[in-house]
């Protein structure tokens, strides 16, 4: 099924069937949680093996790279993932169609009281076994890892500076795009576009409403996409095993490093005593330092490019959750939410139509007529030897 309508929303509360509020976490998911959280705090008095030039001061700050980056991932996101333009008046209609129909389709999933807690915790354990996986492997070869990419660095490491210069790296690297004028001019170009339709209410999820839902259904989007298996046809208990399987192989490579997670969060070791971690992280911290070297004076023109973007935040952020929901309810649901296939007796098309009233002037040329309420489906005694419609 295609069509983004009431009758797909039936299938949600199968994922809150038979759950209970919370999961009861253990010991050693507990530890594993504190411990993740401690790496990403990194090790404040951590030294370079050998001295390396000091990083310039770039003339942009993490606050202002959040704009940047959401418009630059919304626009990465949109084309992608849901084939959308939003430089054109066609994107920009289909984007106001999918922010009107998820506001109307948030009402009826909040209304449904589904209980998303255990998924969430569940790919919060998940997301933290992946993690240490990936540090552990790193500690016992002493290399570097990605892993650590979200580590906060010393100031021997370039302080705050090092985030900011790899939040663009790895921008760069993910959108395969150079961070230069034409790149810039494009993000404006699409902030332009956006802020034509920033009065409309089209153009703004309701963020209130989506936030009770939206973490649980991404939270089951990110299962699914990790374990590769539909967590709606599988069920909770399945994706459950499938997580403490990835746990158990983390638990083991922590025994290997002297780590007992059984013990909880008292029995922890100081990050430093974990044999090979502060050489991982020296090295992943220095492959960071030397690769914000190379790109300084590249990352500085683009640094001075941006300073006179205006770009609203919150209307790049609130598209940017739109899309990202968008993603998630179809992986979760089996279905293509962004189709405009309304089924001949769902309100899809209405909903649509009055999106484009509300975003376009009366007398565009793509300004729809009122919609005709959907056509009853015939009946058998009026139609005899008709097929009876079938479900939406």
């Amino acid at each position: 099924m295609s069509c983004f309508c009431i009758a797909n929303l039936d299938l949600l509360p199968n994922l809150s069937a038979d759950l209970d509020a919370s999961l009861n976490l253990s010991l050693s998911a507990q530890a594993a949680l504190a411990l993740s959280a401690q790496i990403h705090l990194g090790i404040p008095d951590l030294m370079p093996e050998f001295a390396l030039p000091a990083l310039p001061q770039l003339n942009l700050s993490l606050n202002a790279l959040a704009p940047i980056s959401a418009m630059a991932q919304l626009q990465a996101q949109l084309s992608a993932q849901l084939g959308l333009d939003l430089s054109t008046q066609a994107g920009l209609t289909a984007m106001a169609r999918i922010v009107a129909t998820l506001n109307a389709r948030l009402s009826a999933i909040a209304s449904l009281n589904l209980n998303l807690n255990p998924w969430i915790q569940l790919q919060s354990v998940n997301a933290a076994a992946l993690n240490l996986t990936a540090i552990f492997n790193a500690c016992l070869t002493e290399s570097a890892s990605v892993a650590f990419n979200a580590v906060v660095p010393s100031p021997a490491f370039g302080g705050l500076t090092l985030p900011a210069i790899t939040a663009l790296l790895d921008l760069q690297a993910q959108l395969g795009v150079s961070l230069d004028a034409d790149f810039v001019a494009s993000l404006q170009a699409t902030a332009n576009a956006m802020a034509s339709l920033s009065t409309s209410a089209t153009m703004s999820l309701n963020l209130s409403a989506a936030a009770s839902v939206a973490i649980g259904i991404s939270a089951i989007a990110q299962l699914s996409l990790s374990l590769g298996v539909s967590p709606l046809e599988v069920g909770f208990p399945a994706v459950r095993a499938m997580v403490a399987a990835n746990f158990s192989a983390m638990a083991e490579l922590a025994a290997q490093l002297g780590i007992n997670l059984s013990l909880g969060i008292p029995g922890l070791p100081a990050l430093p005593a974990i044999p090979g971690f502060s050489a991982a992280l020296t090295a992943s911290l220095t492959a960071q330092l030397e690769a914000a070297l190379n790109a300084s004076t590249s990352l500085s023109s683009f640094a001075s490019l941006t300073a006179s973007l205006d770009m609203d935040l919150s209307l790049a952020l609130s598209a940017s959750f739109a899309a990202s929901l968008c993603v998630s309810l179809s992986s979760v649901l089996g279905i293509n939410v962004t189709l405009p296939a309304p089924c001949g007796v769902c309100d899809l098309r209405a909903i649509m139509a009055a999106a484009l009233a509300a975003a376009l002037p009366a007398d565009s040329p793509d300004a729809p007529a009122t919609p005709s309420p959907p056509a009853a489906p015939p009946s058998p005694a009026a139609a005899p030897g008709a097929p009876a419609a079938g479900p939406a």
